[in-house]
């Protein structure tokens, strides 16, 4: 509504280490974690939310002899939140996950065989084995063929399984809500790709072709008493191409474009429909300029073509926007100071039905690297 209000702060670090071992060896270590407060308030409607969500890490990674990759990541996500209005509604969950990873890379003369796995394992959707094989032929200096099919696994998150029945407010007499489902299975898919790349000395071009075939996708009911349910069958397709250009030392730009079609049987359909916010088209195109030593400069414009809040294009109708970001940097020894604006030609937008994100914003902040 339009007294709805949300505050969040958001704090995040994280931290690497790089140990030379013999035989020309190497040892990577990544430590990470982020905490994340929202407060979410509409008094009209007496709704006064407090959520913590609390995610943190690590993983190892050894790159050995005869092209060989190993390592291991674990990572704890808990949520704490407090409905302030409804005590009910309160809840704190935590969920843990651990995978091991394993990678080869065969080369000979012009090609390039990638095979790797990784098995996953979450305590709240089990366990997961993940293949992937890559390859890649340089049919001239400046022309790549490649293409990957790989098997991905993707877990509901504890807003997905355990949000309660919460009361967001009403407006023009429509009240809406939230209850996580439980039941939720995690997403599980093939994916395919298949493209090439031309790249001579100063630009380059690459058009991809991508699949993916997932069962029990993840989906969000757009009704006013939402929930989260998997859908039986899915298959996305499509297409990318991007363009990256140096023109001299003071300017390089970059300019992509996708043709997605996602299409599934959600419940209560018998063939494939068109998914919820699913667009058609996107493109991106980001200019960096660097007119001086030290000072760079990034203006991108982001185009999302229309789309529906409800499958088989029903629902509200949410129309295309284009967006525009600018962001200016100085780099000071190891240290980066950064200010920027974003959506500076849209005032409101919308990613999702009845949810319009802030409008012109401002930021600003310092980037240090400590080490290396």
């Amino acid at each position: 509504t339009p007294n709805a209000r949300q505050v969040t702060d958001t704090r995040y670090a994280r931290t690497s280490y790089l140990l030379p071992l013999p035989l020309n060896s190497l040892m990577t270590l990544r430590l990470f974690g982020s905490e994340r407060e929202a407060v979410y308030t509409d008094l009209g409607n007496f709704v006064n939310s407090d959520r913590h969500e609390n995610s943190k890490g690590g993983e190892a990674q050894f790159n050995l002899p005869l092209g060989l990759m190993v390592g291991g990541s674990f990572i704890h996500d808990r949520e704490d939140s407090t409905d302030q209005i409804t005590p009910g509604n309160t809840f704190i969950k935590s969920i843990e996950s651990w995978g091991v990873f394993a990678e080869e890379t065969f080369k000979y003369d012009r090609f390039t065989l990638i095979p790797s796995g990784r098995f996953d394992h979450n305590s709240q959707a089990g366990d997961s084995k993940n293949p992937r094989v890559q390859t890649m032929v340089d049919v001239l200096p400046s022309l790549r063929l490649s293409a990957s099919a790989a098997r991905s696994f993707r877990a509901p998150t504890i807003d997905d399984l355990f949000f309660p029945f919460t009361n967001f407010g009403c407006f023009l007499g429509t009240c809406f809500s939230y209850q996580g489902n439980p039941n939720l299975q995690p997403e599980r898919a093939w994916t395919y790709d298949a493209g090439f790349e031309v790249h001579p000395d100063s630009c380059s071009f690459r058009a991809t072709y991508f699949r993916a075939n997932i069962t029990d996708l993840i989906q969000t009911t757009t009704d006013p008493a939402s929930t989260t349910m998997n859908i039986g069958t899915a298959r996305r397709q499509g297409a990318e191409i991007q363009i990256r250009h140096v023109v001299n030392e003071y300017f390089r730009d970059a300019w992509n474009y996708t043709y997605l079609e996602n299409r599934g049987i959600p419940v209560g359909f018998t063939d494939f429909v068109t998914l919820a916010n699913s667009p058609r088209h996107t493109m991106n195109y980001i200019a960096t300029i660097t007119p001086v030593e030290r000072w760079s400069m990034d203006s991108t414009v982001r185009y999302v073509d229309a789309r529906f809040s409800g499958n088989n294009e029903s629902g509200t109708k949410l129309g295309s926007m284009v967006l525009w970001d600018l962001r200016l940097a100085y780099q000071w020894r190891q240290m980066e100071l950064y200010l920027g604006v974003n959506d500076i030609t849209n005032r409101r937008y919308e990613e999702q039905a009845g949810f319009p994100l802030p409008g012109r914003t401002a930021y600003g902040g310092i980037k240090l690297r400590l080490w290396g």
